[in-house]
């Protein structure tokens, strides 16, 4: 991200190179109306981002681990997974590929977090290789779900608005062979038919459920390395110490555990916006907050400095909107997202500040504590709540059956309970549900 130089093994031995990841130095210099006109773009030399871009990363580190995890194993319907838009069969798994994708671009920001020009960062292409590998596995994971039929409402440079599209609707520009013909999504399926394949997918010689099988093991020892679902949270002393490693693990507190079947309760935030709720801010952000307070003293105010809201001992994690005003119709465009919040809520547990994490005990809990605040991206400054009137942010929980051994179905794969809104804890807030799950 910042280096200037990188050490790299070569066949003749170790060399040391300029970072080519670290910015795009423009040959000529940029300028002209083709490229932005905002203070530290227009005329830039070289690419730049955010100067807390790696602090935003590190203090969201263990959301996007979770976030990743639970979308690899938990959404299995392709239309949902892939896009934040999707609505039919989403259900209350509001998390997405395109939102975690999102959350990158925007936490990165400057290039990285404007949506015409984030390419020019050479950074853009090691996301979007990441991206690519994260749907190899999802594929691998649920192998029959695929692209289906869909209204493109807002339209593309190359597909006019309210355009249906399907399985094999070009994918402009990307040319199959060297005259007009196009990719589609049904020979761009596999990565085979490029030639390769990504570490967690070993497809070769096997069949598809042994491919499955082989490929959530390697899914749990990257995102799960203990085995087990949640309570992959981190102490509170650590937490208070700035520390948000997501591969440090707890065991499930027994407390916590119920019955032979040794489950535990996931909760969630669900998060519904307009994309194009602010046309002058772009891109922006929605942090959550969890504080630790009884219920005989007010929720402790967030600091003042919106800088510092992400060193927080509260804070939770980020969601995260991608927008460019000049995407816009002029009509609304409602995205979604998922924040875990069991991470934050097995801390308060083992710090005693709370007894389980039940919902008699949660509701009142998190009515008292959940708190979430909107911030720019282009310079941090704080966006009023109440200027967000399509925001709904809701509850939802579920009931986790943790794994007994590490076979694939056999108790390995945790067993997910249906997620079930949680009401009486965001209504009456700013931004808080309407009605069921805030949907309204």
């Amino acid at each position: 991200m910042t280096s200037e130089n990188l050490t790299i093994n070569t066949p003749t031995g170790s060399r040391t190179i300029t970072n080519p990841l670290r910015r795009y130095v423009f040959r000529p210099g940029v300028g002209g109306p083709d490229f932005p006109s905002d203070e530290g773009f227009a005329n830039a030399p070289f690419t730049t981002r955010n100067g807390r871009a790696q602090a935003r990363l590190t203090s969201n580190e263990a959301s996007i681990n979770d976030r990743t995890y639970l979308l690899l194993t938990r959404q299995t319907s392709y239309a949902p997974f892939s896009n934040n838009a999707f609505v039919d069969s989403r259900g209350n798994r509001f998390d997405s590929l395109e939102s975690i994708h999102d959350t990158i671009h925007v936490l990165i920001g400057g290039w990285m977090g404007l949506v015409g020009y984030s390419a020019f960062d050479p950074i853009f292409f090691l996301h979007h290789t990441n991206v690519d590998r994260l749907f190899a596995i999802w594929q691998a994971l649920h192998p029959n779900s695929y692209v289906g039929s869909q209204v493109n409402d807002f339209g593309t440079f190359t597909i006019a608005p309210g355009t249906v599209e399907n399985v094999n609707t070009p994918l402009t520009p990307f040319h199959s062979d060297a005259g007009t013909a196009l990719y589609t999504s049904v020979n761009a399926r596999s990565t085979r038919s490029f030639g390769y394949t990504v570490p967690e997918v070993r497809d070769w010689g096997l069949t598809p459920a042994q491919i499955t099988a082989n490929t959530l093991g390697a899914v749990k020892a990257l995102y799960d390395p203990n085995n087990q679902f949640t309570p992959r949270g981190l102490s509170a002393s650590k937490r208070q110490a700035g520390s948000s490693n997501p591969n440090v693990a707890i065991t499930v507190p027994a407390g916590l555990q119920k019955g032979s079947s040794r489950s535990s309760r996931e909760w969630y935030a669900n998060i519904r916006i307009d994309k194009f709720a602010l046309p002058s801010a772009g891109s922006f952000f929605i942090h959550l907050f969890i504080d630790n307070n009884p219920s005989s003293n007010p929720p402790t105010p967030l600091p003042s400095d919106p800088e510092s809201w992400l060193t927080s001992p509260s804070f939770v994690g980020t969601f995260v909107v991608f927008s460019d005003p000049a995407m816009s119709n002029g009509r609304p465009l409602n995205i979604y997202g998922q924040i875990p919040l069991t991470r934050r809520l097995v801390e308060l547990y083992n710090a005693a500040a709370i007894p389980d994490l039940e919902i008699a005990t949660l509701r009142p809990y998190l009515k008292r504590n959940l708190q979430w605040r909107a911030q720019r991206e282009e310079d941090d400054q704080e966006i009023p709540l109440a200027e967000l009137d399509s925001l709904r942010v809701s509850v939802v929980s579920s009931v986790v059956s943790q794994p007994s051994d590490n076979g694939r179905f056999a108790g390995g794969n945790a067993g997910f309970g249906e997620l079930v809104d949680v009401e009486g804890i965001t209504e009456g807030k700013v931004g808080g549900a309407v009605g069921r799950a805030g949907n309204s």
